[in-house]
């Protein structure tokens, strides 16, 4: 698996215009419409999906999921003309319905359907249905899958020919988004479960911002301090009971060679023996030159404050490699010249050996990681 950084990507206004719509939808209980839910962000996908089933009255009998498999033209247009089953969930008697519930609406949802395969006469219908249907829901779904990616964009184009589609693509939040953060905080606190904000930031890091494995990992840590009693969560119970992601992984490595804990960067690397190498050096790469930055103004005077607003670094990222610099100055021999300029060196080295020797490359890594933390 490549190694990926996820960023919130800036939504046009006809994006958030969407949402909104579907929000509004929701809450006044009128979900009857066409949709296209896209994007990366499953999670959303599916709270929303299921916020919309709310108003299926008997899910079992107006829930209709037609799997990629199993799609076809015929038996979607057959889904979509099926009327809502009447809810008689309520009803005093079995066979009669409660005159004063609210209406049902038939949910059709056709996941990651193959719309490009349709003939020329059904692509010309499904514009028709989507442009007149009326008391259905219909929602083309389209789980994220990088494999997948070819096959959704040729029936997004199908789709986009149509009108009256609210289409609504869920961006994964960045790991700095307050919003993020204080949904994390808010599932804690649903759980009767202590974590301060730096917790939570530490938690983002270390399993990213894929919010269906946040909240995987948020129920483990719950559980985990239910059952022990504690107080609050800290990043102890986190590094104990959370699957680290790849990001997280390939970070600890950089932090064990700024660190000049070899022991640990070693570790780390071992846990990454099936990663692309060259994602591991950037990183290593990427820290250090964050590293040289902060050391570069530190000694022209500038305060912490000041760094971050120049370099748009977090104060905690500056605050943390002002101690990494304090350490690695005092462990670097005297007459030794900056000890940030000395790791440059070797990263340029080992570029150009990851780049043109036939050697393994796993082990110049090794080599390069020894050779940083040495003192």
């Amino acid at each position: 698996m490549a190694y990926q950084n996820f960023y919130n990507k800036k939504k046009s206004a006809a994006e958030n215009e969407d949402l909104q719509i579907l929000k509004k939808r929701i809450k006044e209980k009128t979900p009857a419409g066409v949709y296209v839910f896209r994007g990366e962000e499953e999670y959303m996908k599916r709270f929303y999906f299921s916020e919309l089933t709310k108003s299926a009255g008997d899910k079992d009998a107006n829930v209709n999921i037609i799997d990629s498999s199993d799609f076809t033209y015929e038996t979607f247009l057959d889904a979509v003309n099926t009327a809502p089953a009447i809810d008689y969930s309520d009803s005093f008697f079995a066979d009669e319905a409660d005159i004063n519930c609210e209406p049902t609406v038939r949910i059709i949802k056709a996941e990651s359907p193959k719309l490009f395969k349709l003939s020329e006469r059904e692509c010309e219908d499904l514009e028709r249905v989507c442009e007149t249907v009326s008391g259905v829901c219909i929602v083309f779904y389209f789980p994220y899958n990088p494999k997948e990616e070819k096959d959704h964009t040729k029936s997004l184009k199908i789709l986009q020919k149509c009108s009256n589609i609210v289409d609504v693509e869920f961006f994964r939040e960045a790991p700095t988004s307050p919003q993020l953060k204080k949904w994390v905080k808010k599932h804690f606190d649903s759980k009767k479960v202590v974590i301060d904000i730096a917790s939570v930031d530490y938690l983002i890091e270390a399993v990213g911002n894929d919010m269906c494995t946040l909240i995987s990992e948020i129920e483990k840590l719950c559980a985990y301090a239910s059952r022990k009693n504690l107080p609050c969560v800290y990043n102890e119970d986190i590094d104990f009971v959370c699957i680290r992601n790849t990001a997280a992984k390939i970070d600890d490595v950089a932090k064990g060679v700024v660190e000049g804990n070899y022991s640990s960067a070693i570790s780390a690397l071992y846990r990454l023996k099936n990663e692309e190498e060259t994602y591991i050096f950037g990183a290593v790469s990427k820290k250090i030159s964050e590293l040289c930055t902060v050391d570069y103004y530190k000694n022209r005077g500038l305060s912490i404050q000041e760094i971050a607003a120049k370099t748009g670094m977090r104060d905690f990222v500056v605050r943390n490699n002002f101690r990494y610099l304090s350490d690695l100055y005092a462990r670097s021999p005297k007459n030794a010249g900056n000890p940030c300029d000395r790791m440059t060196k070797i990263l340029a080295e080992y570029d150009m050996k990851l780049k043109s020797y036939p050697t393994n490359k796993f082990l110049l890594l090794e080599n390069m990681i020894f050779k940083l933390c040495k003192r």
